[in-house]
């Protein structure tokens, strides 16, 4: 029996769509020689993998854990992408 009554299954990778829209366009906008929108990128790829994984593997019986990742795991994704970038920055100056 699927747990999806109410659709929310379907409805997050829409709301992830409409998040990572604004945020690949607001990051364009910023004048920062374009560092940060290809972080927002990455991240977006990676998000964009691991969805499909959830969605391949778990679309009948999906768990809470795995809507809440479909509705708001571009954000730990680009926090992470940002962390190792500002790492990055710092180590390469350094060495």
């Amino acid at each position: 029996m699927s747990r999806d009554k109410d659709g929310s299954i379907r409805k997050a990778p829409l709301l992830a769509v409409i998040q990572q829209f604004r945020l690949l366009n607001f990051s364009a906008l910023l004048l920062d020689g374009g560092r940060f929108f290809r972080c927002v990128l990455i991240a977006t790829i990676g998000y964009w993998a691991a969805a499909s994984l959830i969605l391949a593997r778990r679309l009948d019986r999906p768990t809470d854990s795995d809507i809440a990742l479909l509705k708001w795991g571009i954000w730990p994704m680009l926090a992470i992408i940002e962390c190792l970038g500002l790492a990055y920055v710092i180590f390469d100056r350094v060495l």
